[in-house]
This record gives structure tokens, C-alpha cells and sequence, in this order.
């Protein structure tokens, strides 16, 4: 009796070259049983490979295709995009940087005199940057300085003719860096200029309604669409169409203090060139190149706790930093919560803008505009900018044998300031930093073979008031046993003072010019105190978690390691204070 030939089966999981390669040799004496020469140099398995080795290509592609489906995995940015608009959030492109600068006439004037909104400045130097003011300044007669917010970039125009009235006539914008919530669109259909309005989608759009819609290419290119006719009109044949937008720099723009100090052409007042000088005090900031996918990933998702509406603290943080990409870390604290029942409360919300130091006027403003229509009624919102707060390194690295100590000095410190840097997840505003995690971004050191980190604490810095006299503080040491605390140093006479813990209490008395140790460890040298003066700063333990202030960063303060090779210290690395 004849036996029923079973095909063997195929184990689905072999997804790769060897895996493929494996299955299809298990079922050669299936199908030719007189093929037993199963070696690499036989002509039959060498197709075989051939075979295996494209599978494992198309394999590739199939999961790469699949990842792109989810938005965990997914990792082209179309692909993101296109994922969060499915709840409603668009990735945000390049974004300005934003400065106040303080105008100055060259003398006094009888009459007021007016700097136009979108006058154009830049920077000195080698990078030559570009900002626009972002409203008239007025300084009014007798008057001598002025201050005005700008807005990096500068604006130009696309001009193009209508040369047939077709269906999603597209136009594409001839320059690059293009910032897009700028983009303005003019017809001219022969009665005059007439400026269109941006969509999402045409989807709402009628026959006569003059909408466009801008398309990302896979390039980065944008271009302006219109409709069809039924959704959306198409302009008419022959029509002038002006498209008006601002190119910039994106995070370039983050100039530093008093660069901004040229302007692109003559000041005039009353039809006569006057002599106006202009700066900024404090550096630009908010400057961003655009929402990268991991940020996007993470505030996507949490974009939808909001639900654009701000009531906790946490919508309020996940509203801004959703919306101004400029933003790159957010918290909001609730207080004067007593009166949480009544619905009015204080919402401080603290912000670091991209490129740091203090959010400019006009930022403050755009986010203050925003939230009005999502905060809850009689909610008071306060923006406040960062403080930072600096962290102490001390302790051992041992490095392995035969690893330059030098490459290694480098690559640790690298390692570090990466793990203080801005965009660490570990930074943000008064969230503690563990010493493990020092020890985690230590032990990813090529060449390292241990880290005893014995200091890693907060490095005080006093504040003074009143403080009459010339004393000045050494650097401020704590004890292994001192727990994280509040201090307060108060003068009883010109040279003796009392120290006092929040939790503590006092802990004893010193002396000018003499080393205080009990607790806490310090010198105040100087003179001209006088009784009732004050100092007050914080300290943590000596090597723990070091948790800033409420509206505080944690940077990099002072570092000092020694390197270990063999029995003996080779090398030693000391950072001070930026």
C-alpha cells in the first residue's frame, strides 16, 4: 500500500539568512531525495543561499514596513507625522528665536519718534543673523530709550502667475529654513490682492471658499496647495499669487547678549536719517531646527491628557511644551492652593527656552495668550524663567591597563556634562538626580573599570540680604552624616554669627576669619559686617540625590577625580565653576 507523502513544515519563525537557509536544506530529501551533497561548494546550495539571502532582504523590508504602523517603532518622520494627526497633533517645524533689545536715539527729539514693526537687525560677527521687530516701538519726545521685542528672521516673497486654473494647483516655496506658522498667501484675481486662509484640510471647504493647504515633502520642502474647485476655490487663470513668509536660522539664532546691534538700512524720522543705536541685554532664546521624533513620541501622547484645556498642573506643562517648540522644559506648581474650591488659584509656571537664559517678552506673551482661553476662570498664570543650581564631583576613577589615561579623562568628562546637558532626561525642573545615574553614564566609559564617587552634592550658593560688610564665603563643605537642609548664617556682631538648620536648628557659633565646622563646614573672611546680616542657602547630603529648587536646573558646578591606573594616581581632573 502506497504511504501519503506529508510536506514537511515550514517553521515561520526562521526570518533570517541562516534560519532561512536551515529550513530549506531540512527539506531537500522531502522533495529530491537523490540530492545528498549538502556542501557549500555545491552549485545547488549556493542557489540555495542566493534564495535565502534575498528572503532575508524581503524580511527586512516586511518588518521595517510593519514598524512604521506603530509610533514606538516607527522611525521615519513622515511616518510620525502622519501617525499624530490621527489624534489630532502636527509636528512642529523649525521655530524663531525671540530678544528684547533696548533702542537708543542719538539725542533728545521735540517730537515722538516710531521704529515700524518688522524692521530689520542683525548680528555682527562672522554668523550674521537676522531678527525683525515685532511691533511699533514709540519713544516719545524728550525721551531718549525705548525696548521692543524681535523675532529671528526675516521676511520674503514668493511671486508666481496663475498659467491655467487647474485642480490642487500647487506651488513650491523657493527657499529653505522656512518657518511655518509664517506663511501668508496673496490672489490678485484682478480686482486686487486678497489674502487666502490656511487649513488643515479642505475637508470643510466649499466651492468659493479661498482656502490653502501647506504639504511637507519627504525632502522638507513645503508647498502651498489649493483646492479643486468643489473643495476648496482654484484661482482664476492669469491671477497673481504673493506667497509671503519668514526664512531663519532655527537654534542658530540663539545669539548671545548685546550682539544684536545693526540695522539693515538708514533710521529715518520725519523724511531725515537720525542716528540710532540698538542691543540686546540678555541673549535670544526660544530659537529651535524643529520637533525631533523622540520629542514628538512623548508629547504627542501626552498632548491628549490636555485635551487642549488646562486644569492640572501637568496640562498646563503638556500645553506649552505641545505648542511652543521653542519651550524646551516645562513645570507648572500650583499655589495659594487654599483657595483651590473658589477656582482661583496661581498657576507659576516656570519655563527654559531652547538655547537657555530668560524667556523674552514676546514669548512671554504668546504663552500667556495661549493659555487664557484653557485655563480655568481666575486662574492667575505667572511665567517665570530658570534658575540654575550647580552640582559637586569628587571621587576615583580607575581605569583599566593598557587605556590611555588622557583619551579616558576626556571621554568621562564627556560622559558627564552629557548627563547635565539640556536635553538629558535627568534635567528638569527641581527633579532630583541620583547618584546612581552618575554612576550609570560613568560605567558606559570605554576603559573604565570602576568609579568611587565619595562627593556628589549640591553646591551652596548664599544669598546675601542684607550682607553690609565685605565678607566673603569659601566654598561651603558638608559631612557625611549631614542630611539636606536649609541654613541660615546670621551676624550677632561685627565678627561673630550663629548658624541655624530649618531641620536642624542651631548647631553652634563662628567666627570671622575662622573655619566653622559642625555640620556644615565654611570660612567667611572680610569685614564691615554688621549685626542683623544674612546669609541663607541650602546644602544636600554628601553623596545622594541632589534635588534644585522648585523653578530650578541642575547644571555642572565643580568637578575634581582622580585617576587611577595600576597601584598609583597617573592623572587628575579638576572642573571649576562656569
Amino acid at each position: 500500500m502506497a504511504q501519503d507523502f506529508v510536506t514537511p513544515t515550514i517553521d515561520y519563525t526562521s526570518r533570517d539568512f541562516a534560519g532561512i537557509r536551515d529550513s530549506l536544506i531540512s527539506v531537500i530529501p522531502y522533495f529530491t531525495p537523490e540530492w545528498t551533497d549538502h556542501n557549500p561548494s555545491d552549485f545547488g546550495i549556493v542557489l540555495l543561499e542566493l534564495f535565502a539571502y534575498v528572503a532575508d532582504v524581503l524580511h527586512f523590508y516586511i518588518d521595517r514596513s510593519a514598524n512604521e504602523s506603530f509610533l514606538p517603532t516607527a522611525t521615519s518622520r513622515r511616518s510620525v507625522a502622519a501617525l499624530l494627526k490621527l489624534i489630532d497633533y502636527e509636528m512642529s517645524g523649525p521655530v524663531p528665536a525671540t530678544a528684547d533689545i533696548t533702542v537708543t536715539l542719538g539725542s533728545v527729539l521735540a517730537t515722538d519718534f516710531t521704529l515700524p514693526a518688522d524692521t530689520l537687525l542683525f548680528t555682527g560677527g562672522d554668523l550674521i543673523v537676522y531678527f525683525e521687530t515685532v511691533e511699533d516701538l514709540v519713544i516719545t519726545a524728550g525721551n531718549l530709550q525705548g525696548s521692543v521685542g524681535v523675532r529671528e528672521g526675516q521676511t520674503v516673497n514668493d511671486d508666481y502667475t496663475v498659467l491655467e486654473s487647474r485642480t490642487f494647483l500647487t506651488f513650491s516655496l523657493t527657499r529653505s529654513n522656512v518657518y511655518s506658522e509664517s506663511i501668508e498667501v496673496y490672489v490678485d484675481e484682478g480686482a486686487g490682492e486678497e489674502r487666502w486662509i490656511e487649513v488643515e484640510s479642505f475637508l470643510e471647504s466649499g466651492a468659493d471658499d479661498k482656502h490653502f493647504v501647506i504639504v511637507e515633502g519627504l525632502d522638507g520642502t513645503l508647498d502651498v496647495r489649493f483646492g479643486d474647485g468643489a473643495q476648496g476655490k482654484i484661482p482664476a487663470a492669469a491671477s497673481l499669487v504673493r506667497i509671503q513668509y519668514r526664512i531663519g536660522a532655527g537654534s542658530q539664532g540663539n545669539v548671545g547678549a548685546n550682539t544684536i546691534n545693526s540695522f539693515s538700512g538708514p533710521v529715518l524720522h520725519e523724511g531725515g536719517t537720525i542716528v540710532v543705536t540698538a542691543t540686546n541685554p540678555l541673549a535670544a532664546s526660544g530659537g529651535n531646527d524643529g520637533e525631533s521624533i523622540n520629542d514628538a513620541k512623548i508629547l504627542g501622547p501626552a498632548a491628549l491628557r490636555a485635551l487642549y484645556r488646562a486644569v492640572t498642573a501637568e496640562d498646563y506643562e503638556n500645553l506649552v511644551l505641545a505648542e511652543f517648540e521653542e519651550v524646551k522644559k516645562a513645570r507648572a506648581v500650583v499655589h495659594d492652593s487654599h483657595n483651590i474650591e473658589s477656582g482661583c488659584c496661581t498657576i507659576r509656571l516656570y519655563i527654559y527656552p531652547a538655547g537657555g537664559g530668560e524667556p523674552s517678552s514676546v514669548l512671554r506673551e504668546e504663552i500667556h495668550d495661549y493659555l487664557a482661553d484653557r485655563k480655568v476662570a481666575c486662574t492667575v498664570v505667572e511665567i517665570e524663567g530658570p534658575c540654575v543650581e550647580q552640582a559637586k564631583i569628587e571621587g576615583t576613577i580607575r581605569v583599566l591597563d593598557g587605556y590611555d589615561v588622557e583619551t579616558v579623562q576626556d571621554d568621562v568628562m564627556a560622559a558627564i556634562e552629557a548627563a547635565f546637558d539640556e536635553d538629558s532626561s535627568y534635567i528638569g525642573f527641581g527633579s532630583p538626580f541620583h547618584l546612581s545615574w552618575l554612576y550609570a553614564a560613568l560605567d558606559g566609559v570605554t576603559g573604565v573599570d570602576s568609579a568611587d564617587i565619595d562627593t556628589f552634592t549640591l553646591l551652596p550658593e548664599p544669598e546675601l540680604n542684607p550682607w553690609r560688610g565685605d565678607g566673603v564665603f569659601s566654598d561651603i563643605d558638608v559631612y557625611p552624616a549631614t542630611a539636606a537642609d536649609s541654613w541660615e548664617v546670621v551676624f550677632t556682631s561685627a565678627t561673630d554669627f550663629v548658624v541655624r538648620g530649618s531641620n536642624a536648628g542651631v548647631v553652634g557659633t563662628g567666627q570671622l576669619g575662622i573655619e566653622f565646622t559642625a555640620s556644615i563646614r565654611f570660612t567667611i573672611t572680610g569685614t564691615g559686617q554688621q549685626v542683623g546680616d544674612r546669609a541663607v542657602f541650602r546644602t544636600t547630603a554628601k553623596a545622594d540625590v541632589v534635588t534644585p529648587s522648585e523653578g530650578c536646573l541642575l547644571s555642572l558646578g565643580t568637578v575634581n577625580l582622580d585617576f587611577e591606573q595600576g597601584p598609583e594616581v597617573v592623572a587628575t581632573l579638576r572642573r571649576c565653576v562656569d
